[in-house]
């Protein structure tokens, strides 16, 4: 397949010869700094960070665009925050309660809440859990009484990618039912304002006993030995206790916990709703009293309905266990605001921890934030327990995070956050979505990811806060534990985000000039967002802004940067600074890191793809989340006797003479043997190519002539054999690439994709007419249109290309010695994902329109797998608009 392997060539030799990075050449200032700026609307934020991409993805209950749920924002640095388009739910109903089509949780009216997501390295599943109020219509079902005024519920989302799309497991909330059998209802005997609890403790005991408890703010929490908790906030509605030292009832909100069944966690294809283990389920039915006969003359009842269970659960935080005086900001609210807001208290926005002492015990941390969001002087406290089940023991130091007035700019309302590392140091190794909840990674810090604001008037944001854990301090009844460092002055990036690069590609268009491609990196590889307001590029030496910005459409993180000036000698990356300054991080110098415009700039000016894109193509290091041992491919299903290779039921029909049995070739080994030629052919490729145009068009038709075949000689004996190999060979046949070998001078790359595609049909046919063994057995599942495997986005894909930046020949050869490591590796999970999976038409689409989407973002070729694409698309009872002409043929 010499066209293709040309194509890698030319790449090579226009990340040589044209981009430049600040490794080489540079002028390096300060390390790098922020400061918290209040420039991104976030409530509630959760933080995950994302090890294939190196970037950190911030869920919040505020910040979407119109029309949608829970805003995502994506980070290099922890500071330097993009948002992602949209959000992670489309809304269900407008401001006037009309359903919108294609609409999530529709199940909840309002009070979406609180989001947090957590990614299952070995199913390849983001779980994205989040709060919301039921409908009214639905309460009675869920809480006994239709005007329960706050019915909150638990949802759950699913995704392959952490921006998207998530979809709902199940149209309703979580079903999870916890029900306390010992308290006094006194909402029933209050007034129909619901605002006045009763005077005495004593004529409070005269209400009913029992309520279902209605729950915000989830918090998973997965411990060491394999279990899984949920840690939930209790909403403050209709949990009225009566408090000695004020003389008066008290609305109090506190943390409740309960252990988890796995099923869900553990599912491969992320169907099954979470649910709690089975020794909760239902635990007080036996101790829940009998309602009043005369139950629907008691106010805030309205209808009665029948929930399904009375399910277990357990406090771990509350003001009567353990009292703390910095969490009454609120006891009095009733008097102060005439009788229009409730005297409450806030126990909420967990998040737990696990380390272990200098004692080798464990201890588990649990940060929560009291008094109300609204509040100046909403904080954040902890408390230690020897058990995820508690007690929980609050720090007297206590709040370890509270609003800073006096600070130069001001900060309030702090709270509600979750806790996050910085990159290891050696950035190559891997971290767990959730590994902060156990260890803290070699070489890193921790941080607070928070809301806050630098106004009382104004709404909340994202705000970033150094966080500390006292080795010596781990142990039950710690003060000292966690230490908190809020600053709104400058302060440097997370450990291990930095140096950063800077990346300066070939200009675009006829303006060579003033005219770039610029790209800034993190250490991991991450780019930065330049026209996010904390960082910019500028030309020197007279610090001249660029006249327009635009990202480059289909690579993330590159920008098109147009200079107001003829002659542009040098490009500087800045960062701004609490006092309104600008501090050079790192500088370019043009003319010693691009080629001049009478060389390769000029030569091509033709060139549609800037050279970045085949350049991360060579360099990425990770571009899939299958690249180590422990993880096992998204899309793979758990191995059994019934997914080994077959043959077809034609060919074991076959009669063959016994000595033509015996000299035949199993179809097990012409694939692997045609493994090792793809590979033999692509590793002498690397070796052997010179850029001078040494390879000829002969020799580019003749590679793809030796492979093809290949899949065609195993068809007749094993067509899942000849399927896989068909998509191996297709592989590398990107954009990128493809349009590599086009400027090669090899010609329209139309008909060996032709020749794959109508290969790849042909089996696709075949293998649906002749299933034999588990094929015929799991055709439904393959047919099902929810099975389908279109999970990994085209952002997931972007934020993967990875590039370090080339110094020189020698550094390359070095960078290149490592990426064809971590390719072959990426290429051996790949096989066995394709060997594996049971759903081969949803895996085979997924693969396959990723090969697409990358080339219909350069504009490039206009039949490349369409055929199949088609058929698999049929297959899954998925419309593809652009398809349609084929999608007829195949009876959609």
């Amino acid at each position: 397949m010499m066209w293709l392997f040309s194509a890698l060539s030319w790449a090579l030799f226009l990340g040589l010869s044209v981009w430049a990075d600040s490794d080489s050449n540079n002028g390096k200032g300060q390390n790098p700094e922020f400061y918290n700026s209040a420039r991104h609307a976030a409530a509630d934020p959760y933080v995950l960070y994302d090890w294939e991409s190196g970037q950190y993805y911030a869920y919040s209950t505020e910040g979407a665009d119109d029309g949608y749920h829970f805003a995502i924002y994506v980070s290099p640095d922890l500071s330097t925050w993009r948002k992602h388009p949209g959000g992670v739910l489309k809304a269900c109903y407008d401001d006037q309660m009309k359903q919108i089509d294609g609409g999530q949780a529709c199940w909840a009216r309002d009070w979406q809440w609180a989001p947090e997501t957590y990614y299952n390295a070995k199913t390849g599943w983001y779980f994205f859990f989040f709060a919301g109020r039921l409908r009214e219509d639905m309460a009675k079902d869920h809480f006994r009484y239709s005007k329960f005024e706050e019915p909150s519920k638990l949802g759950v989302a699913v995704s392959r990618s952490p921006t998207g799309p998530f979809k709902e497991i199940q149209s309703e909330p979580i079903g999870y039912y916890p029900f306390d059998p010992d308290y006094h209802d006194v909402n029933l005997i209050m007034d129909d304002k619901q605002m006045l609890p009763p005077k005495t403790q004593e004529e409070g005991k005269q209400a009913p006993k029992g309520t279902y408890i209605p729950t915000i703010d989830p918090n998973i929490f997965f411990d060491k030995d394999g279990r899984i908790y949920l840690y939930t906030s209790r909403n403050a509605y209709r949990n009225w206790n009566w408090d000695e030292k004020l003389g008066k009832y008290i609305e109090e909100s506190n943390i409740i916990v309960v252990k988890m069944d796995r099923a869900w966690w553990d599912d491969p294809f992320a169907r099954t709703m979470p649910d709690i283990s089975s020794s909760e389920v239902d635990v007080h039915a036996r101790d829940a009293p009998d309602l009043p006969s005369n139950i629907t003359s008691y106010n805030g009842t309205g209808e009665i309905g029948n929930p399904p269970r009375k399910d277990g659960w357990k406090t771990v935080i509350s003001y009567g266990a353990d009292p703390q005086q910095w969490e009454n900001f609120h006891v009095d609210d009733y008097e102060k605001n005439n009788g229009t807001k409730k005297d409450r208290r806030w126990s909420e926005g967990s998040t737990v921890i696990r380390r272990t002492g200098k004692d080798g015990k464990a201890t588990y941390l649990l940060t929560y934030s009291a008094n109300n969001y609204e509040a100046s002087n909403y904080g954040v406290g902890f408390a230690t327990a020897e058990s995820p089940l508690g007690p929980f023991r609050k720090s007297a130091k206590n709040p370890v995070l509270s609003q800073a007035p006096d600070a130069e700019i001001p900060i309030y309302s702090t709270g509600h956050g979750s806790i996050v590392a910085s990159p290891p140091k050696n950035t190559r190794s891997r971290v767990g979505a959730q590994e902060v909840t156990q260890s803290t990674p070699e070489g890193a810090e921790l941080f607070y990811v928070h809301h806050a604001r630098n106004d009382t008037t104004r709404d909340r944001s994202i705000y970033t806060t150094r966080m500390s854990l006292d080795d010596s301090s781990i142990y039950f009844g710690s003060d000292n534990a966690i230490t908190m460092n809020l600053t709104s002055l400058d302060q440097p990036l997370p450990l291990n985000t930095y140096p950063i690069q800077l990346e300066i590609g070939c200009p675009r268009g006829r303006n060579f000039d003033s005219q770039f491609e610029v790209r800034v990196v993190s250490k991991t590889g991450a780019s930065f967002d330049l026209t996010e307001d904390s960082n910019r590029v500028v030309a020197q030496p007279e610090t001249i802004e660029a006249s327009s910005i635009e990202p480059v459409r289909g690579r993330d993180g590159t920008f098109v940067l147009k200079f107001d000036k003829s002659s542009v000698q040098e490009l500087a990356y800045q960062r701004s600074s609490v006092k309104g300054n600008w501090t050079l991080v790192n500088s370019q110098k043009v003319a010693a890191g691009l080629a001049p415009a009478s060389t390769v700039c000029n030569m091509r000016k033709d060139i549609l793809v800037p050279a970045m894109d085949i350049r991360n193509y060579l360099k990425r290091s990770h571009s899939d989340s299958s690249s180590d041992e422990s993880q096992i491919p998204p899309r793979k299903v758990a191995k059994s006797a019934s997914t080994k290779p077959k043959t077809t039921a034609k060919a074991s029909a076959a009669k063959k003479p016994a000595a033509q049995k015996a000299k035949a070739t199993s179809p097990n080994k012409t694939y692997d043997e045609a493994i090792k030629s793809i590979d033999k052919t692509y590793a002498q490729f690397l070796k052997k190519y010179k850029p001078n145009g040494s390879w000829t068009a002969d020799e580019f038709s003749a590679g793809f002539a030796r492979l093809l075949p290949m899949a065609q000689a195993i068809k007749d004996e094993s067509l899942p054999l000849a399927f896989n190999l068909i998509l191996d060979i297709g592989e590398h046949s990107y954009g990128d690439v493809d349009y590599g070998a086009k400027t090669c001078g090899y010609g329209d790359t139309d008909e060996p994709f032709q020749a794959m595609d109508n290969a790849l049909l042909e089996i696709i046919e075949s293998r649906l007419e002749d299933c034999t063994d588990h094929e015929c057995n799991d055709v439904a599942f393959i047919l099902s249109p929810t099975t389908d495997d279109m999970g990994t986005s085209q952002d997931e894909l972007r934020e993967a290309l990875k590039p370090k930046g080339i110094r020189n020949k020698s550094q390359f050869l070095m960078n290149d010695r490592a990426r064809r490591g971590d390719q072959q590796l990426l290429m051996t999970r790949r096989r066995t994902r394709r060997m594996d999976t049971v759903d081969w038409a949803g895996n085979a689409l997924n693969d396959l329109s990723e090969t697409r989407r990358r080339i219909d973002s350069w504009g490039l070729g206009k039949h490349y797998f369409a055929k199949s694409i088609a058929k698999l698309s049929a297959i899954k009872g998925i419309d593809v608009p652009r398809y349609n002409d084929y999608h007829q043929s195949f009876g959609m």
